[in-house]
């Protein structure tokens, strides 16, 4: 097929996917994905020991694939299942309606029905494939400030009111313990906190 003298392409009108075709479309991808990045099958414990950061498995359950993510922080653990079709179903349902319009049409050079099926499993293999690495890390990264915020809320809800004293003026005097070198990406997530340096803090790992 031609496109238009215009330089339109033409539009491809679909009906969308079932319930069933998108749910199959979705495993199929996700199976794709999962074999490009080399995610074993099977429960974390069954894996090689490892001092990665994370480790990833998966497993399929009534149909569905899930995920299985093992976070590692110093002595921590943490484990999460999560499903891995269902997000999936989602981007596709999402990338129907976009693809259903002329102008994402036009843009992906879509004229045929075959050209229509290739965008919708490209752009969502790639979704899925960035899903899959991003995941982990941003898992990883909320385990170990949970840390973090422990310490922040534990000095500035505890440690300084306690501490806070008057000077001979009988003014309060605040307190601020935190130090900016170890807790440098807490200051970008509290922006009102001033923090300073405290020698014994800022020699502690």
């Amino acid at each position: 097929m031609q496109p238009k003298d215009s330089g339109e392409l033409t539009s491809v009108s679909r009906e969308p996917k079932s319930e069933k075709e998108i749910f199959e479309l979705a495993n199929k991808i996700g199976v794709a994905v999962l074999a490009v990045d080399n995610i074993p099958q099977g429960d974390p414990d069954e894996l090689p020991p490892s001092d990665l950061r994370w480790q990833i498995s998966y497993r399929i359950s009534e149909g569905h694939l899930v995920l299985t993510i093992r976070v590692r922080h110093g002595v921590s653990h943490a484990m999460l299942h999560c499903g891995f079709s269902q997000p999936i179903t989602y981007v596709l349902r999402d990338l129907e309606l976009l693809l259903a319009d002329s102008s994402a049409q036009k843009m992906f050079e879509i004229e045929t029905d075959e050209e229509y099926d290739n965008s919708l499993y490209n752009r969502a293999f790639g979704i899925a494939l960035s899903y899959l690495r991003q995941l982990p890390v941003v898992l990883y990264h909320s385990f170990c400030q949970g840390m973090s915020e422990a310490i922040i809320s534990d000095v500035k809800k505890v440690v300084e009111p306690e501490f806070r004293y008057e000077d001979e003026h009988e003014k309060s005097v605040e307190l601020n313990l935190l130090p900016t070198k170890q807790l440098s990406d807490i200051l970008r997530r509290f922006p009102r906190v001033k923090f300073d340096f405290l020698k014994y803090l800022d020699e502690t790992d």
